[in-house]
């Protein structure tokens, strides 16, 4: 748990005043809205039928029109891009041949460079749509999250280390009240990656 301020953003709204703030991917399941607006448990697991991590997110806000705004944006059926700022790291394997991987969510803005190591070797890397970098260089697709790399990584397990900031698909769990402080109400907001 995270005992500092931050800025987060939700669906555009973005919040400054934090208290506690919980990121953790421990949580297996995900709630996903019906039609009718009534939630289900949703457990992922990929094509070997391993689970799937999926982050969930905790934090609080203070009583007003980031609260009201946030209530709104939790009617909504559909997915709200969630950005919290913190960096997360995705591994791969290098095969000698694949020269392209994709990450699992697409990065958060272009002003949030990736680091990028293969084989203990600091790449250069660009944001933009072009897939035909130098040798030593990384080309990320901001939207995709397909990087391509100039130089073929070697046939080794698990050589390819990326630290990015991304931006998460989330639904809005609850945004509840769970204390008063100084006269305030603040409400606590539960989301989880979909």
């Amino acid at each position: 748990m995270t005992f500092h301020t931050i800025n987060i953003s939700i669906g555009g709204v973005v919040i400054t005043r934090l208290h506690p703030y919980i990121h953790n991917k421990i949580k297996a399941e995900t709630l996903d809205r019906t039609l009718d607006e009534s939630l289900f448990i949703n457990r992922r697991v990929n094509s070997e039928e391993q689970m799937i991590t999926k982050y969930h997110f905790e934090f609080l806000v203070v009583e007003g029109e980031e609260v009201d705004e946030i209530e709104i944006l939790a009617d909504y059926i559909g997915n709200h891009n969630y950005i919290d700022y913190y960096d997360i790291s995705e591994v791969f394997s290098g095969d000698g041949v694949t020269n392209t991987w994709t990450l699992r969510r697409p990065l958060a803005s272009a002003s949030y460079l990736p680091v990028i190591i293969v084989d203990n070797i600091a790449q250069t890397v660009t944001i933009n749509t072009l897939t035909n970098p130098t040798a030593g260089n990384v080309f990320v697709n901001q939207t995709t999250g397909v990087m391509t790399f100039g130089s073929i990584p070697t046939n080794s397990d698990d050589n390819i280390t990326v630290l990015y900031v991304p931006v998460f698909p989330v639904h809005i769990v609850s945004c509840k009240p769970d204390k008063k402080e100084a006269g305030l109400d603040i409400y606590k907001v539960i989301c989880e990656e979909v």
